[in-house]
């Protein structure tokens, strides 16, 4: 084992190593896990001197690496401080506590202190040029941030929210806990503020809770109850005082709304009405029929469609779809998927057929929706049924 590989090991920053075109040592916490292909990046480098630096364009993250033999010591991505950075940072991929920070000097000394322990020689001068004058780039991170901002707003990444409101409607605790750790290990929060990491993680939790009381709404809890947990919550993560107790709180807050979810949405329904009601809102993209859930519950077709509609107002076909379209809204909202795509998801016949659904339950199209979310900020299941229905 060479001298360097040795002193890696020693770092708390992101590293990959590839030889003959394979990973063969990274770092031993996978800092970058999912959203940094280090092997790929190393190897469609079209540089063949020593040292290369790459800059990702409209950040101060630099990655460097250092060409040897056949090998490739991929160091890094790190951040780069700098006392004049823009007071309001774009967002990039992954947070500031899964990334170190260095200076620009203190960069440079590392990666001179790697070449030299390679037993290679580059002059000062020449690898403090190198860094002045980085190559751009913008592919070195895959598009899989659990934050999308844009003109209107920030939301939560659908995979993740998926994971988090299934949990949530379903009541399980074990898989909030789950969807939070995997989210915090992955690295994967954009930067939403310039005021420290504490801010940081603060707002990401006002963000989640925000995204999932309005899921929780339109999937029917009372109104005058999801905005006073909304202010309990967000006043509850203003208090926090470390990192880790955000962490907590952003848990405990999840855990609490699945509770109250529970409880508001299907208080007084028989148990299969319950079961019935979970199936279908937690896979909205699932054609499941009246005879499957029946079959689930272990009693006939034709009783369980007479008692749901006696207890929701609409049949079971029709709750369904309704189902489809509060997904389709979150889709459209927090999901970078075409119409199209949307409805193949959710197994609408065609995109017009879809489109007609859409307008037809929310009284605003799919584009319209994307185009201006608050539109549809106040759609909800249980408004609609009220309305049609008289509940």
């Amino acid at each position: 084992m060479n001298l360097l590989r040795q002193y890696l090991r020693t770092t708390s920053f992101a590293y990959s190593i590839i030889r003959n075109g394979q990973t063969i040592e990274k770092d031993r916490d996978n800092l970058l896990a999912g959203t940094f292909n280090a092997k790929k990046f190393a190897l469609t480098s079209r540089q063949r001197r020593l040292v290369t630096f790459y800059k990702l364009k409209g950040q101060n993250i630099i990655t460097a690496i250092i060409r040897h033999h056949n090998y490739y010591y991929v160091i890094g991505p790190v951040i780069i401080s700098t006392n004049d950075q823009d007071k309001t940072p774009q967002p990039f991929l992954v947070s500031s506590a899964h990334l170190k920070h260095f200076s620009a000097d203190r960069f440079i000394m590392v990666i001179a202190l790697c070449i030299n322990l390679l037993g290679a020689y580059i002059n000062s001068k020449k690898l403090q040029l190198r860094y002045r004058r980085p190559v751009y780039t913008n592919t070195s991170f895959k598009k899989s941030s659990f934050i999308r901002l844009n003109n209107n707003g920030a939301h939560v990444n659908y995979a993740f929210e998926k994971q988090i409101n299934n949990a949530i409607l379903c009541g399980d605790q074990a898989e909030i806990h789950t969807a939070l750790t995997r989210l915090y290990q992955s690295g994967r929060i954009g930067i939403l503020s310039n005021k420290g990491e504490l801010r940081n993680i603060i707002d990401f939790g006002i963000i989640v809770i925000s995204t999932n009381i309005r899921v929780a709404l339109r999937s029917g809890i009372n109104f005058e109850l999801a905005y006073s947990l909304n202010d309990y919550y967000v006043h509850r993560l203003e208090e926090q005082k470390s990192f880790h107790a955000v962490i907590k709180c952003i848990e405990d807050n999840l855990t609490n709304l699945s509770k109250e979810v529970k409880h508001d949405i299907t208080a007084g329904m028989p148990p299969t009405i319950v079961r019935a009601y979970r199936l279908v809102s937690t896979n909205p993209q699932e054609d499941i029929t009246v005879t499957e859930v029946a079959k689930q519950l272990n009693i006939s077709p034709n009783y369980f469609s007479s008692q749901f509609k006696k207890w929701m107002g609409i049949s079971f076909t029709q709750f369904r779809i309704l189902e489809k379209i509060n997904c389709a809204i979150t889709l459209l909202v927090s999901s970078n998927m075409n119409v199209s795509e949307i409805a193949a998801l959710l197994h609408f016949n065609d995109q017009a057929y879809f489109a007609n659904q859409f307008k037809k339950h929310t009284g605003f199209s799919p584009n319209q929706v994307r185009n201006n979310p608050i539109l549809i900020s106040d759609w909800n299941i249980y408004n609609y049924l009220k309305a049609k229905c008289r509940l």
